[in-house]
C-alpha cells in the first residue's frame, strides 16, 4: 500500500471510492461549493485531475433567406443559447472549479492537470460553442499555470502570479498542465 486516497467527483456514483455528488450542482457557485465540502472534510490532495467534459456540435439554424418566421429563428437563438450553455457547463465549469480548489486544498508539489482537447487551438466550424469552452478552459489553465511558482513565463506575468498567489501558498509549488 502506497497510501494513496482518491476522492472522485461525478454525476454519477461510483462506490468503490470516496465519492463527491455533484449531479444536483446547478451553477458553478453550487459546484464549487460542493467540492469545497468533500474536499474539505477528505483533506489536502496531492493531484486534481479534471476529465470533466462533453461534445455537442452546434444546433440547425433556419436559413437567412427571409424564408424564416419570426418562431423559426426565436427557437434557433434558443437553442443557440442553450448549446453554449451546456458546453460551458460541462466543459468549462468543472475547470474552474478544480482552480478554485488548488487555492486552498492541495499539499506541496501537487499537480492539477486537465483533459484538453484541439478544439481550444484550432476553429470548429460547426461546433463554435464546444471549441469556445474548450478555449476557454484552456486559459483558465494556462492563467493557473502562470500563477504558480513553477512559472516559466515572462517577468511581468512571473511578478503578477506572485502578487496573486502571495495569499495562496499552495500556488507557490504547483505544477499545472
Amino acid at each position: 500500500q502506497r497510501g494513496v486516497k482518491v476522492l472522485g467527483a461525478d454525476i454519477s456514483n461510483d462506490t468503490s471510492i470516496d465519492f463527491c455528488d455533484v449531479s444536483e450542482s446547478s451553477s458553478l457557485s453550487e459546484l464549487t461549493q460542493t467540492l469545497v465540502q468533500s474536499v474539505h472534510h477528505f483533506g489536502p490532495l496531492d493531484a486534481i485531475v479534471c476529465a470533466a467534459g462533453g461534445w455537442q456540435g452546434d444546433p440547425k439554424l433556419p436559413a437567412s433567406d427571409g424564408a424564416s418566421s419570426l418562431e423559426e429563428i426565436l427557437q434557433a437563438a434558443a437553442d443557440y443559447g442553450e448549446t453554449f450553455d451546456n458546453m460551458m457547463v460541462r466543459n468549462l465549469e468543472p475547470v474552474l472549479a478544480c482552480s478554485f480548489l488548488c487555492k486552498y486544498y492541495v499539499n506541496p508539489n501537487a499537480l492539477f492537470v486537465s483533459v484538453g482537447a484541439t478544439a481550444a487551438l484550432l476553429p470548429t466550424p460547426g461546433m463554435l460553442a464546444y471549441g469556445t469552452s474548450k478555449a476557454a478552459a484552456h486559459f483558465c489553465l494556462q492563467t493557473v499555470g502562470a500563477t504558480t511558482g513553477l512559472t516559466l513565463e515572462s517577468k511581468s506575468l512571473k511578478k503578477a502570479g506572485l502578487s496573486v498567489r502571495h495569499d495562496f501558498t499552495t500556488l507557490d509549488t504547483l505544477s499545472v498542465i
